[in-house]
């Protein structure tokens, strides 16, 4: 497993307990973390982080890293971001999708086909993975920081434009990095063609991408379960998506426009007509992708799908009509870095069968 981070400017400060007192803290959390795949933090009793351990599902063997320079999020402390802020070295981002057209609750949707600030998002028609950058049509555009700065995401602040005080919103913004567009629902292996690679994310030691797989056009009534996708995962190994409980395709997907957004097909059970969420599950151990190979399904479907790899940025959820307000800098695993390229969007579920409209300021720090 592959311990990694966005990066973090973190200067070690001086803890009042020996080092040997140290090693004994790391060993014990090294033996708990043994079957576990999160990452966690090894704090001394002083509150000193002294690094991150994690495990793997199904195997004894554990990793430590210590926390070091340049990691989590580029500020050296709360004192240095707000002084950054006050250098002028800070921004906020306007972003507003149309998606009146959701007609089911509880369903994740992507915005990246709906129209607003910024404009629709496209889709290119073929199984060749598409390169998506911060110029591609659909992407807000994003000042870039200096020579030797980073960019990072501090905040949100996300409204809601209607519902009742019983609705609930979830928005995942994402880095949309690459797509292969135009796949179809096949009894025949479908093969990708990866000429062009995914540029971010997915050099070594990183976590890899999310694979979210969305309509492009039309599903049909027919009932199908994916019985197999491989990819290379985020080591670069050959991998597959887990399918012993083989997720279903969801039917009837409407055709997204400048007001529907796209709903996310897999993973689904049609039996509990549930949408498990908004990625694909992943085999044990793996952090990410770096590609897709291959599908197939059990049956054939009139749909066209489009997979896209893509790097959660933040959780977003809205209660009622208020306007929610999150300080990702409060969040021990916040602040993740917005790279050059960075192509953002988001996804989304809400708790009613009514759409509407999605509005959030980004906040950007660099330094």
């Amino acid at each position: 497993m592959m311990l990694t981070s966005p990066a973090i400017v973190r200067v070690p400060r001086k803890t009042l307990w020996h080092p040997s007192a140290h090693k004994g803290l790391i060993g014990n959390a090294l033996l708990a973390a043994r079957g576990l795949a999160d990452v966690i933090p090894v704090t001394s009793p002083d509150g000193f982080v002294l690094g991150l351990v994690g495990g793997s599902r199904g195997l004894n063997h554990t990793r430590f890293r210590s926390i070091t320079h340049r990691q989590w999020c580029g500020f050296t402390s709360y004192a240095d971001l707000q002084q950054e802020i006050a250098r002028g070295k800070f921004y906020e981002v306007f972003f507003r999708k149309d998606g009146s057209g959701v007609t089911t609750a509880n369903r994740w949707n992507d915005l990246w086909p709906c129209g607003g600030i910024p404009t629709s998002g496209t889709y290119s028609g073929t199984d060749t993975l598409r390169q998506f950058d911060a110029s591609s049509t659909g992407a807000p555009y994003l000042p870039l920081a200096g020579a030797g700065e980073t960019r990072h995401l501090i905040g949100v602040q996300a409204t809601i434009d209607s519902g009742s005080t019983s609705t609930n919103t979830q928005a995942i913004l994402y880095d949309r990095v690459a797509s292969y567009d135009g796949g179809a629902i096949s009894n025949a292996t479908r093969t990708m063609t990866n000429t062009l690679s995914a540029q971010r994310y997915v050099s070594a030691g990183q976590s890899g991408l999310q694979i979210m797989v969305t309509c492009q056009s039309a599903a049909g009534v027919t009932a199908s379960a994916l019985s197999s996708m491989n990819y290379t995962d985020n080591d670069g190994n050959a991998a597959s998506v887990p399918v012993t409980d083989a997720p279903d395709w969801l039917p009837s997907a409407p055709s997204p426009t400048a007001t529907v957004p796209a709903v996310v097909m897999l993973p689904h059970n049609a039996t509990a007509s549930i949408t498990w969420g908004p990625f694909m599950p992943l085999a044990a151990g793996d952090t990410g992708v770096r590609s897709i190979t291959d599908y197939l399904s059990t049956a054939t479907n009139t749909a066209t799908v489009s997979m896209a790899l893509v790097k959660p940025l933040g959780l977003v959820f809205s209660a009622g009509l208020s306007t929610q307000r999150v300080d990702f800098s409060q969040s021990l695993f916040g602040l993740e870095r917005l790279y050059d390229g960075a192509c953002l969007s988001a996804v989304v579920a809400r708790s009613v069968s009514t759409g509407t409209a999605y509005s959030m300021v980004l906040r950007v720090a660099y330094g």
